[in-house]
C-alpha cells in the first residue's frame, strides 16, 4: 500500500514538472511572437509556480491525512505504542529477575 501511495505521489510530481516545462515553453513562444513581454511571462510563471506549490502542499496534506486515517482504521501500532510496550516489557523483565532473586534466596 505504501509503495502504491509513493508511486502516485511521484507521478504527481512528474506531472507537475511536465506541466511547468510546457508552461515555460508556451510563455517563451508568446514572448518570441511579441504577444507578451518578458516581464509579463516571468510574472505569470511566478504566479503559476506559487499556485502550483499551494496546490501541491494541499494535496500532500490531504494525502498525509488520508494515510493516517487508513493506518488508524487498520489498527497499526505507532512508534509511540511500540515504545510504551518496550517500557512495559522491560519493567516486567526487571520484576521477573527480582522475583527470581527472592525465590533463590529461600
Amino acid at each position: 500500500m505504501i509503495d502504491t501511495f509513493q508511486k502516485l505521489f511521484l507521478a504527481g510530481i512528474g506531472a507537475t514538472a511536465t506541466t511547468a516545462e510546457a508552461v515555460k515553453k508556451t510563455l517563451d513562444d508568446m514572448v518570441e511572437k511579441g504577444k507578451i513581454t518578458s516581464d509579463e511571462a516571468t510574472e505569470y510563471a511566478n504566479k503559476m509556480m506559487a499556485e502550483g506549490k499551494k496546490e501541491f502542499d494541499k494535496a500532500k496534506d490531504d494525502a498525509s491525512g488520508f494515510f493516517q486515517q487508513m493506518l488508524t482504521k487498520a489498527n497499526v501500532a505507532t512508534a509511540e505504542d511500540l515504545k510504551g510496550l518496550q517500557a512495559r516489557v522491560s519493567a516486567l523483565e526487571f520484576e521477573i529477575q527480582h522475583l527470581k532473586g527472592e525465590s533463590s534466596e529461600e
